[in-house]
């Protein structure tokens, strides 16, 4: 990267600083702990609006936590319209086919019961039920300003944070991420109850716990890092480090879910302001082309990218560093240590350092596609050159046969 093109992204970034400043953001109504799930769905039914559009996934309503969802809503005497049929990394035609379906059915209110892909996709449907726009029409930063029906979440897994940040992810029909960003698609309130997590299988637990960490470390290396966002980010990375482990150990214990639910929502809020970096550059590419899940995608690439963070961010790792309790005589030593908890986190959760689907053929697309994604939406603390990148997935594909 050369002078002029550095500067070039330096300013576009200053630019995104300046307006996210004097954004109004709003922050939804947040309710915590058990019962929370029966008061958010209460409000739902007292409501303006009595048909509600309930988003969720096949596995859910496998469980049966769709179908006691909707009987709490029908015994409150609302209509529900089920669409349980997401999957993950939503498609823009399958959320363009939701719009529809939602508009038909008339639907007043949009809750969203699930993880991030179910969070994202009912967000797009409450911003364009009842218009003809399309997705392909609001992807980009500020495309939409109004929400047209109002939206409440319940996740059920604690990772993405989506319940508090103003950003969807959507895989186009070209099979590229694009996000769309903008405070309308900040929820009116979103339940956070551990008891929706009890069932979640360990590999998810680790890689939605992962993504959290991911969101908090970026936001607190990000150059529009500030006093909130510093503060949501560390005391997500506090609790992730310390109740994952036991989340992942033992998914019924509930009051280490409890923390890694209000963990994910911390990391969203801090990323919501100061954004992230690399890592999800490169992970959306490796979701995007092998549909790896972008949890675990973030935690394979995290320390990779750390790596490469290491002698500009010195001062910041190393009080992440003391933040988890670790010491150390030098801000050096702090640094490399945070870098190598990480990667102990990692292993404690069984997470590969490789992606098995990783093809050479398709390194220097991904390279593209990372950086460009990157220098264009990203406050990155240091700027990678292509060969940079290209070394870090060549270490993502090292002993992949």
């Amino acid at each position: 990267m050369n002078v002029i093109q550095k500067s070039y992204y330096q300013s576009l970034m200053l630019g995104i600083k300046v307006l996210m400043n004097i954004l109004p953001i709003p922050k939804p109504l947040l309710l915590s702990g058990a019962g929370s799930t029966s008061t958010l769905l209460e409000l739902v039914a007292n409501s303006q609006g009595r048909r509600v559009f309930l988003v969720s996934d096949k596995t859910l309503s496998k469980l049966g936590i769709v179908r006691s969802v909707e009987k709490q809503l029908l015994d409150q005497g609302c209509d529900v319209i089920v669409y349980d049929e997401v999957e993950p990394d939503p498609s823009e035609r399958l959320i363009d086919q939701m719009v529809i379906l939602a508009s038909q059915s008339k639907a007043e209110v949009v809750l969203a019961l699930g993880g991030g892909s179910v969070i994202d996709a009912a967000k797009i449907v409450a911003i364009l039920s009842g218009t003809t726009k399309r997705v392909s029409q609001i992807t980009g930063v500020l495309k939409v300003w109004r929400q047209n029906l109002p939206l409440y979440v319940l996740p059920t897994t604690a990772g993405t944070g989506s319940e508090v940040t103003m950003t969807s992810v959507i895989t186009m029909s070209n099979g590229l991420k694009k996000p769309a960003v903008s405070p309308v698609l900040v929820p009116m309130a979103a339940a956070l109850d551990a008891e929706l997590m009890l069932g979640l299988p360990a590999p998810i637990t680790a890689a939605t716990g992962m993504d959290s960490l991911t969101h908090a470390i970026e936001a607190y290396l990000s150059t529009h890092a500030n006093k909130e966002t510093d503060d949501y980010a560390i005391s997500a990375i506090k609790l992730i480090f310390k109740n994952l482990p036991i989340a992942y150990q033992n998914g019924s214990d509930i009051q280490a879910r409890q923390a890694m639910v209000n963990a994910s929502t911390y990391a969203g809020l801090a990323f919501n302001k100061a954004i992230v970096g690399y890592v999800h550059a490169i992970a959306h590419q490796l979701g995007a082309i092998y549909h790896v899940p972008h949890g675990l995608a973030n935690a394979i690439v995290l320390p990779y990218v750390l790596d490469f963070y290491s002698d500009t961010c010195v001062e910041r790792l190393s009080e992440l560093a003391i933040a988890i309790g670790i010491t150390g005589d030098t801000q050096q030593a702090l640094s490399q240590g945070f870098i190598s908890a990480v990667r102990d986190l990692c292993k404690t959760l069984d997470i590969p350092t490789v992606v098995k689907e990783l093809k050479e053929a398709d390194l220097q697309r991904i390279c593209e596609l990372a950086l460009k994604e990157a220098h264009n939406l990203y406050p990155v603390p240091k700027y990678m050159s292509k060969q940079e990148c290209l070394t870090i997935l060549g270490r993502l594909k090292e002993n992949n046969l």
